[in-house]
Parts: C-alpha cells; structure tokens; sequence
C-alpha cells in the first residue's frame, strides 16, 4: 500500500534510499534510524491521519542537528511520502536555518570537488540534490520569498559561490525567460526576421543579461504588435528576477521602459508600458524594495510635469494612485504637487478626492512644503473635502495650530471653519491670539461660520483687534452671528477709534452700522439717532453724511414706532442729504 500510487513509499522508495545511505557509516545510519520510525509511524497513521503521520516525522527531523537535518533533507531517504514530509519541514524551519543549512551543504561539497578534482560522486551528486531541494520544494513553498533571501544571505556570510548551483545562479531562470519570449514572441506570428538575433543568442547558449538586452533592443522595433510582445516578456519575467534578487536586471527594464515612454506614438503600448511600471513597482514594494520603487515613482512623475495630452496623463495619475495606495507616499506627493498643472488638475483631483480620509493627513503635511499659491488653494480645496469624511480630524490638525508657516495655520483656520462643531470651535478658540493678522482674519471668519453663542463671544473681545482687516473680517462673521450681546461693545467701537487711521474710520464705521440694523430693536434705534443728530463741541455733526444717511436707510427698514418717531424728527433738516432721505422714506411708508 505504501508503495502504490505514493511515489516516495516502499517500492520504489526503499531501492533507491538504502543504495545511496546505507554501509556510509553514520549518515546512513541515520537515514536508516529515520527512515524506521518514520515506516512504523506511517502504518499506524498514514492510512487514517496523514497530516498526524507527515507533521510527527517532520518534526523529529527538525530536532535534528543540523549535520543530520542536511543528511536527510539533501539526499533521497527511504521515508514514506518523503516530500510531503519536507514540505512540512519547510514550512517550519526558520529561513536563517534552512540558509545555514543549504549554505554550508553546497560550501562543502563544492569544496569536495575542488580538493578532489572530481565531478563524480560525491560532490556533484549531493550539489543536484540540493538544486533539486531547491527547485522542487522552496520554489513551490508558499514562504518562497522569505526563504530564498535567507538562502542568498548565508551564502554571503559563508563565502560561497552562488553559481555552484543552477537554481541560485539564475540558471533556471533563464530557461523559464527562453518560455517566456518562446510564449510571448516566437508564437505570436511576428516577422521572423525581426527575432533572428535573439534566436542567435539562444542558440550560443547567451547569458541571461545578453538575452535582456536583446530584449531591449526590440523594444524600439517599427512593428507595435513586437513592442507590446516583448512589454509583456518584461513583465512576465519579474517574480523570476525580484526571487533571484537580480535588482541589477529589473534596473534594466525599467529603464528601458522609461525610454520608450517618451517615444512611443502607440497609446495603447504607452498605457501597457505604464501599466508595467505599475505592476514593477507595486511587486517592488510587496518585496520590500521601496528606494526602487521610488525610482518607477520619478520616471511617472516626470511625464506627470511634462505630457500635455490629457488621454496619456489619466494612466500616468492612475499608477501613482495605485503604487500610492500600498503605502508609497512619495507617488501621492507627486500627484499632489502636479496639482497646480491645469491641464492635469481635474483628473489628479479626481482620483485623490475618491481617497477621502484617507489622504487627508499627508495633505495637511504637504501644506508646508509647497510654495505655489495655486497649489496651495487647490490642495486646501482637497483637505476641506477629505476633513469632511474623518471623524478625529481634529486629532490631525491640533498638530498644525502652531506651525511655524503662517500660511499653513491660515489654512488650518479655514478648513476648521468649513468642518463647524465644538471640536473645531476648541481649536479656532486656542489660535485666536495668533500673532499674524492674516491668520486672524480667517479665524474670525470661521467663527462666522460657526454661529454659535460661543462664537459671538470671541467675535466680540475681537473687536478690540488692532488690526482693521481684522476688525473688518469680525464685523463681517457679527452680520451671521450676532445678537443683542453685541449691541454696546459695536457702539464702542463706533465712538472710540482712536487707534485707526482717518482713512480706515469710514468703512469700520459703515460696517457697525450694518452689523446693528440687522440686529435691530430699540437699542440699536436709539444708537442710529444719536449718529445722526449728535454734534461735537465745535458745532459740527460728528459723523459724516454718508453714515448719517446709513442710518436713516437702517431706521427705514426697521418700521417700529421709535424708528418712525426719528425719522419724523431727521427729516425737519430740511437743507440736509439726511433731511431729505427721510422724508422720501416716510412719503414712500404713507403711500404703502
């Protein structure tokens, strides 16, 4: 039963096991010693419970030494379904392990064949074992890419060769890159003349950089149906390099792409050729190799500056949203700052404003590294949408509230203004002091565009400000949020402007006068008849006639008795704009 159908059992297992162990002193004592266990374990669990029966054998073998581990691992024991067995050694040894032990083994034996000047047995038989180890079991373990790295690593340390073996060397690699232009280019009923040196390569046995390179030089090939055959080889052929950690050789094809993108006329194998550099660089990444993947992130960021046709740009923007989206914040950078590109504006806006939240936070930081006034407003626009879909924004933002750039607490002022709620009102409550005048003016504004009790508040002690812009931005936000509450500290302000230039007290005062007749009531009335009937000291009226006449159109719009009483008292100046006004308002009143 062992036998039948199961491969690595006792018929044809046994033969080829004791043949090669047996009778050579304790490594075939070894295998021997296992190799019994593992039989009476099989018949009591193998045909009921293979995982108990494959899990118990693999880890006594990892209770080994590692001398012995090497013994079984790297040759062909007498042990019932053998692979199954070492699949599970493999998915259980540590990979600095399994480097030290395949590491060592090859050092050895190659060292073996080189004291010996044999190729025969030992040495090249025990260095196929462990090329076929190789092949056969870490190349299908689903550990495969934090194995091989380990593998590569231990060589290094111990100083062995890489080119001992095939499956290290690229070897294998380069037959499966002989599948891939056989699959991609020689099936494809391309001008056979066009592949006449590449098939010359093959022939002279070329190595694998001098096939690339091959490779390359058809990417530049006058038929398009080539270039889109040997994009695809390309692509095909990374998992193969990136295992083999030939960095060097995907250095290659990236730059070779990155050239033909700025010659080729085809759109479709311009959007293949992008589409390569995207899957280059996101598998880049899964590897760990971010500095490389940035590199995919310059050249796309290049034609993101530079292309003018919007159909060729929407890809480019695409792929650096993508390689963005697996945590490569330098690709959502470049699309941040190719925002102030108008021809690119609206598709780069797209595609971050379908990120909401979760762009958000690199928007803020970016806020102090850009310098362009378009970018600026066109990336606060984003932030105002994205703050929008983040309930702890103001965890984010609390971080920016001092920053040293007043242009990015401004920022920070705005976007708290369009967020509105309590958290929002804290924060614009922390900054309201702030030292630049231009940052105030949008605090004030935002506090307008809370409106609430709390807001009116800080809107009042801000008219104190020393700053008319300021004090213009408050009265303003008082036109939406104001009450009663504010009805003296505006009369203050409207007699005491010592602190403004002549030149400035007009529109302040115009602006008091708006902000009380939308509040209106007899408190407001009594203030607007004292503007325009009181006179200083020296005879004259204290206000101009322009406020005065401000005055007259509030007291027109308020229609109470009060109002009415001081609009029949304004219009006995009858040689006065302010005479005159009134009494159009109250024969315009009386025919209503």
């Amino acid at each position: 039963g062992i036998g039948e159908g199961r491969g690595e059992g006792e018929g044809e297992g046994r033969g080829e096991g004791r043949g090669e162990g047996e009778g050579e002193g304790w490594g075939g004592k070894v295998k021997q010693a296992i190799g019994k266990i593992a039989e009476r374990l099989f018949n009591m669990y193998g045909k009921t419970d293979f995982e108990t029966y494959t899990e118990t054998v693999s880890r006594l073998i990892l209770v080994l030494t590692p001398e012995m581990q090497s013994e079984l691992l790297f040759s062909k024991p007498e042990i019932p379904f053998w692979e199954d067995v070492v699949n599970k050694v493999v998915d259980n040894i540590t990979a600095d392990e399994l480097g030290n032990l395949v590491a060592k083994e090859t050092k050895k034996y190659s060292e073996t064949m080189v004291i010996t000047g044999e190729e025969g047995e030992p040495g090249e038989d025990r260095l196929s074992n462990i090329n076929s180890f190789l092949s056969n079991i870490v190349d299908r373990s689903k550990r495969k890419t934090e194995l091989v790295p380990a593998i590569r690593e231990s060589f290094r340390r111990e100083g062995v060769k890489e080119t001992m073996l095939e499956y290290m060397s690229g070897g294998r690699t380069k037959k499966e890159l002989l599948e891939i232009i056989e699959t991609d280019l020689m099936r494809t009923g391309i001008d056979a003349k066009a592949l006449l040196g590449i098939k010359t390569l093959i022939q002279k046995n070329a190595d694998i950089e001098e096939l690339l390179k091959s490779l390359i030089d058809l990417l530049n090939h006058k038929n398009p149906d080539m270039r889109r055959s040997v994009v695809k080889s390309f692509v095909d052929l990374t998992d193969k390099l990136l295992l083999l950690g030939r960095i060097d050789l995907l250095k290659l094809i990236i730059v070779a792409f990155s050239d033909r993108l700025g010659r080729e006329a085809e759109k479709g194998i311009f959007e293949d050729i992008i589409d390569g550099l995207l899957i280059l660089a996101l598998k880049l990444i899964k590897e760990g190799k971010h500095l490389f993947a940035e590199t995919i992130d310059d050249i796309l960021n290049n034609y993101l500056k530079t292309l003018e046709d919007p159909e060729r740009l929407k890809p480019v923007v695409s792929a650096l949203s993508n390689i963005g989206d697996k945590g490569d914040q330098k690709a959502l950078k470049h699309l941040i700052y190719a925002i102030n590109r108008d021809v690119a504006y609206q598709i780069i806006n797209t595609e971050l404003a379908k990120k909401g939240g979760e762009i958000f936070s690199l928007l803020l930081h970016s806020m102090k590294h850009i310098n362009d006034k378009i970018t600026r407003i066109r990336v606060l626009s984003l932030l105002i949408d994205a703050a929008k879909n983040v309930p702890n924004s103001d965890s984010f933002i609390k971080t920016y509230i001092e920053d040293p750039k007043w242009y990015v607490r401004r920022n920070i002022a705005i976007i708290l203004g369009e967020i509105g709620g309590e958290k929002s009102f804290n924060l614009i409550s922390m900054m309201v002091n702030d030292q630049e005048p231009r940052v105030r003016v949008e605090l004030m504004e935002s506090l307008g565009k809370i409106k609430t009790s709390e807001s009116e508040k800080l809107l009042i002690e801000g008219l104190k400000d020393q700053d008319k812009e300021v004090v213009v931005r408050i009265l303003t936000s008082l036109r939406k949020v104001g009450t009663k509450k504010a009805i003296f500290p505006l009369n203050d302000l409207l007699e005491k402007q010592s602190f403004l230039k002549k030149e400035k007290t007009q529109e302040i005062q115009e602006r008091v006068i708006a902000v009380l007749c939308s509040i209106g009531g007899q408190e407001v009335a009594n203030i607007l008849r004292k503007v325009i009937f009181n006179k200083s000291i020296f005879g004259r009226y204290r206000y101009n006639d322009k406020i005065r006449l401000l005055c007259v159109d509030g007291l027109g719009k308020m229609d109470t008795i009060i109002s009415k009483q001081i609009l029949r008292r304004a219009a006995w100046l009858k040689n006065q704009e302010v005479g005159k006004r009134a009494a159009e308002i109250i024969k315009r009143a009386s025919l209503v």
